[in-house]
């Protein structure tokens, strides 16, 4: 049996992925996500992944591992075990010494190699140095494959930073953001359900790594849309290509006004109108229900949440 518990992470994202009595983390929202959503949840965990640096993502883990290093420090026994941190430090992305990357986020991802360190915590086994697409890993009956980054977005990432140019980007898809172009997008399977978990990744480069990994159309069971469901991220083509059972939009509404009605919009006219899928929200977004109830006539759609847990009995 697999379970998604999509956390209510405010206006970022926390994933708990649970299967036969075992549990990865897939981000952990803002540093207070920690104390409201996470803590005490769970007493082991096969892995923790950071999708990319952004403090929505990234708060919540660093809040965990910190007082993971308080109870080493102060040698009481560890609150949860972690076995492995799943985070692509830029500098490893970039090549460069971690010293020259600046910025606050940058500090954070500095932060929690830090941290990882100090607690003893692999990273990125069994994937290498830098968790890329095409890579793939087995986790006691759960398969992952890294969707992205791939080279493209590796290479765009680089030229960023070596221009210091914001509006190096592809036409079509408007998120130009450094960290969010290094964004880690997995897909899950226990061989019965299907999940493709996507960060902040953008539509152009989640199609380029699906194809890659032998995807050019893909249905799965649970679609976590990527960048708390901004039309910066998403394409007709990308919900054309990649359909699902259920998908789900992490966010409270307070950042950027996500999601955006343009990306429920693409979503909806996405699907025939006789579909039946699901949208599930973390939170209560009274301007995204509005949308939706507009776009309701004639479909078969629904919309549920929070709270987000969503189970397969296999």
């Amino acid at each position: 049996m697999l379970t998604f518990e999509f956390l209510a992470a405010g206006p970022g994202d926390a994933c708990l992925v649970r299967w036969d009595g075992r549990a990865i983390l897939v981000d952990g929202g803002r540093h207070g996500t920690y104390e409201s959503a996470i803590k005490g949840r769970f007493q082991r965990l096969e892995a923790v992944c950071v999708t990319h640096v952004d403090d929505d993502h990234i708060g919540g883990v660093l809040a965990m591992l910190g007082a993971l290093h308080r109870e080493q420090q102060d040698q009481l026994e560890p609150s949860v075990v972690i076995e492995r941190l799943w985070f692509n430090h830029a500098a490893e992305i970039l090549k460069v010494p971690a010293d020259v990357v600046r910025g606050a986020s940058f500090a954070q991802g500095g932060n929690l190699r830090r941290l990882a360190t100090a607690l003893g915590l692999r990273r990125n086994e069994p994937f290498g140095d830098v968790i890329r697409q095409g890579v793939t890993a087995s986790l006691h009956g759960l398969d992952v494959t890294v969707i992205a980054p791939g080279p493209a977005a590796l290479d765009t990432l680089a030229a960023k930073w070596q221009r210091h140019d914001p509006q190096v980007a592809a036409a079509a898809v408007k998120d130009h953001s450094v960290p969010n172009l290094s964004s880690i997008a997995l897909y899950l399977t226990d061989g019965t359900t299907t999940a493709l978990l996507t960060g902040d990744a953008r539509a152009d480069h989640l199609l380029d790594g699906l194809a890659a990994c032998g995807h050019e159309r893909l249905h799965v069971d649970v679609l976590k849309l990527p960048h708390h469901g901004s039309a910066k991220n998403v394409t007709a083509d990308f919900f054309e290509r990649v359909t699902a059972e259920h998908y789900v939009i992490s966010t409270d509404g307070t950042k950027h006004g996500h999601p955006d009605a343009e990306a429920l919009r693409l979503l909806v006219r996405s699907r025939a109108a006789e579909d039946r899928y699901t949208i599930h929200f973390t939170h209560r977004v009274e301007a995204a229900e509005r949308a939706l109830d507009e776009l309701r006539a004639g479909r078969r759609f629904e919309v549920a949440g929070p709270p987000v847990v969503l189970t397969s009995t296999g």
